[in-house]
């Protein structure tokens, strides 16, 4: 702990981590468990700006250190297993985060790099995690991780991506007409495909492609640029989800960002028709883009051939009805890539989701206002950072109930399930 900073090393995190785990077993599922076993988690690691900057001086040389940004490193535990069998999963893999670090230093390509430079090194020299349940029955735990909990700045810079306007895969941004890549790297696929962020952008490829529609009733001098033009169309398209929905999309936040998050996705693409009748953009074209997104952030294995076909058929229609459009580097590796992503990893891509990381910017807000000491910087960030660890930790999050619409899973009333039956 610093006045700046907190830090655990990866080895005793993950000791602890797999231990905790453990003990969050009964002791018949205990004694059945096999002499070794592998803890598989994901790891990334993230900036958030705009934080409330506290009247309390840091006592650093570095002028450009400031609690008003903000630097983070997590894990997730997913599963345990064998290579015959699955004994525990992680029920909630989009919330429960384990700290390795934070800072109070501003995301930048050095900051990036050096952290998962760092953390890489690490988990190359990390050595299994021997526990021993009772006297002569130890259990050995080997660790895998998976790198992708990172959003499209850190893919970038990792992959040695130098322009926004390119996906790493193939490095290069495509259209309708060439979708299949012929140069492409395979190892980059180990980064997941960032569903939440994929979900994000896939909204704002729609919003975008309507700015460049007519729409109905509008009414333009001959001396109106394209760029006025798209402007008003933003204006009125924002005004009328706003009075449709109570949607606000593609506005700006003071500071910091706008307005489109997972949330404003989620109703997007739930309100197809809404959707399609204020943008101009064909419903079916809609509705099937979130169909996709919701299947990519699902928590279950997908058929890869079927899904590829679904997919297929959504990219036939968009190159059918807007074939002038170039696609974006989110919606070119939905389209073009994502069979193989779903083919390279054993887990779900919706499992191995950024979102857990992301969630965890609200929490650190709530804890650090309400549940620290602030007679000094290095007693704050101590504070901070054993809540970040209490609330991701496996004895307690195992206390907690799970899935509403599994009523046999969870000891709740029958009429307390149907109630909640409707967000199974």
């Amino acid at each position: 702990m610093t006045e700046v900073s907190a830090e655990i090393e990866l080895q005793n995190l993950m000791e602890h981590t797999s231990t905790r785990l453990l003990q969050s077993f009964t002791e018949g599922k205990l004694k059945s468990l096999p002499k070794e076993l592998a803890l598989i988690a994901k790891w990334g690691c993230d900036g958030s700006s705009v934080q409330s900057a506290y009247k309390q001086r840091i006592n650093v040389d570095d002028e450009t250190i400031t609690d008003s940004n903000m630097f983070m490193a997590y894990i997730v535990p997913l599963r345990i297993k064998d290579e015959a069998s699955e004994y525990w999963k992680n029920l909630r893999p989009s919330s429960t985060c384990r700290p390795i670090l934070f800072k109070y230093e501003k995301e930048s390509s050095e900051l990036i790099k050096a952290t998962v430079s760092d953390i890489k090194n690490q988990i190359a020299k990390l050595e299994p995690t021997i526990i021993e349940i009772e006297e002569g029955n130890v259990i050995k735990i080997k660790h895998d991780f998976l790198l992708t909990m990172v959003d499209g700045k850190v893919l970038n810079l990792i992959t040695n991506t130098t322009s926004t306007m390119k996906y790493p895969i193939c490095k290069s941004q495509k259209d309708f007409e060439n979708l299949d890549d012929s140069i492409t790297d395979e190892l980059y696929y180990e980064y997941g495909i960032s569903p939440l962020h994929a979900r994000i952008r896939c909204m704002e490829f729609v919003l975008k492609l309507a700015y460049t529609l007519p729409q109905q009733g509008e009414v333009f001098d001959d001396n109106t640029t394209c760029k006025e033009k798209q402007n008003r169309r933003r204006k009125i398209i924002q005004d009328a989800f706003y009075k449709e929905i109570s949607l606000r999309v593609d506005c700006p936040k003071y500071g910091y960002g706008n307005t489109n998050d997972g949330n404003s996705s989620r109703r997007f693409y739930e309100n197809d028709e809404v959707t399609a009748r204020i943008t101009g953009v064909d419903r079916d074209i809609v509705k099937r883009l979130g169909v996709i997104i919701n299947i990519l952030n699902c928590h279950e294995q997908v058929i890869g051939p079927k899904f590829g076909e679904y997919v297929s058929k959504t990219t036939e229609m968009l190159h059918q009805k807007y074939p002038e459009k170039k696609l974006t580097p989110t919606v070119h590796k939905i389209l073009a890539h994502r069979k193989d992503l779903i083919e390279y990893h054993c887990l779900p891509l919706g499992e191995l989701s950024e979102e857990a990381q992301e969630s965890k910017n609200k929490d650190y807000k709530r804890y650090r206002c309400l549940n620290t000491c602030k007679v000094s910087r290095v007693r704050q960030i101590e504070d901070i950072f054993n809540m970040l660890a209490i609330s991701s930790d496996p004895v307690i999050s195992s206390m907690r109930t799970y899935n509403f619409g599994i009523r046999d899973e969870i000891n709740i009333p029958f009429h307390f399930h149907e109630r909640y039956k409707k967000w199974s």
